[in-house]
């Protein structure tokens, strides 16, 4: 009886999965495929500029990523949900322009977010067919602040079972490929974004990281990916939905932080200057440092003294790996920077050590 429960949770799950994408679909022919063309094109310094400027609409940025990651999803097998309230956020911004009003940095930038991370009306399974109906209640701060600096989230996307792999697949949504091979995975377990991202199907989109879940499948797909240093960003509400507080407040052994993703470093940078360019997310969580970004310190030029390793004593590196390591030493080198080479103390017993704060249960799960 359990086995047939869950296999009709599958089941009207990937039926509501084809009705978004349905209806993404018709979402995305709303606007010319010229003035579609004509926006896909710009990078996000421009993008951003015209959406300033009202000389493009959030609707019509909208209506063109909606289509590109369609385009991505026919590709790699990436979206999870569409969220149709991001047509009212958009149109709402565009009102904003209308009336002359004062916009957010990142008004109208359309962003995707990884499955698992909290927004309001969604789901967050980690790809459990017990977790399909386990709808998030509140979003999580980082996105919710996202907001409130004009971006709007339009896609979520795929993860794998569970989380803790570098695999993107499940058994409700199906298994994600690398956008750049096919029959390759995309990495984990942001894998779905990272897809999305490398396939032209986002500009800016927002993942989790415990041991590398952004920084793997940004790696695996040819795209920028940050984890922000653990106190920085909130990790409140994580602990909502169907996984109760397996990644919440009560594992503090556990480092864990969402981050932005997207095709190039600058990206993300710009993104990060604007969400510490205030003190939003220590005012909603006592717990996070009230550190603001500096930008002089960013924009110094600082000549700065860097370790590398190419070996970690446990894993060998492919040769692929250890040339890009090489090719970005050579790079930093020719900058002004100093690199030093250096071996990492014993990995082996910290691995022991994070897989068992990893593997701590709270007796929460449903």
């Amino acid at each position: 009886q359990r086995v047939a429960f869950l296999q009709q949770k599958i089941t009207d799950r990937q039926k509501e999965q084809k009705e978004s994408i349905e209806w993404a679909k018709k979402e995305s022919e709303k606007i010319p495929e010229t003035r579609r063309a004509e926006i896909a094109g710009m990078d996000f310094k421009k993008l951003q500029a015209s959406l300033q400027s009202g000389s493009i609409s959030a609707v019509e940025t909208l209506s063109t990523y909606i289509g590109l990651s369609l385009a991505a999803h026919d590709k790699t097998q990436l979206v999870t949900v569409y969220d149709k309230d991001c047509v009212a956020q958009a149109a709402a911004m565009d009102e904003r322009v209308k009336r002359g009003e004062k916009l957010p940095p990142l008004a109208g930038i359309p962003i995707s977010i990884k499955e698992s991370c909290s927004v309001t009306g969604t789901d967050r399974t980690w790809g459990y067919a017990a977790g399909v109906g386990f709808k998030s209640t509140v979003d999580a701060p980082f996105i919710a602040y996202m907001k409130e600096l004009g971006a709007i989230p339009f896609v979520k996307t795929n993860v794998p079972l569970s989380l803790i792999t570098y695999t993107c697949g499940n058994s409700v949504y199906g298994w994600t490929e690398n956008p750049r091979k096919k029959g390759r995975t995309p990495g984990g377990s942001t894998g779905g974004e990272a897809a999305l991202i490398g396939a032209g199907g986002s500009i800016l989109g927002i993942g989790a990281d415990v041991g590398g879940s952004i920084r793997m499948p940004a790696h695996y797909s040819g795209i920028a990916g940050v984890k922000p240093s653990s106190m920085r960003l909130s990790v409140e509400h994580l602990d909502d939905g169907y996984m109760g507080p397996a990644l919440g407040l009560g594992h503090p052994m556990i480092e864990h932080n969402e981050g932005p993703m997207a095709p190039t470093a600058e990206i993300y940078a710009e993104t990060l200057k604007h969400v510490w360019s205030s003190s939003w997310i220590s005012d909603h969580d006592p717990y996070k440092a009230p550190v603001m970004w500096r930008n002089e310190m960013y924009e110094e030029g600082k000549k700065y003294r860097i370790g590398y390793y190419t070996d970690d004593g446990w894993f060998t590196a492919t040769p692929g790996c250890v040339r890009v390591v090489n090719e970005a030493k050579d790079k930093l080198e020719k900058m002004g920077h100093t690199l030093v080479p250096f071996f990492p103390p014993p990995i082996l017993p910290r691995c022991a050590v994070s897989t068992l704060a990893l593997s701590l249960w709270t007796g929460h799960q449903r």
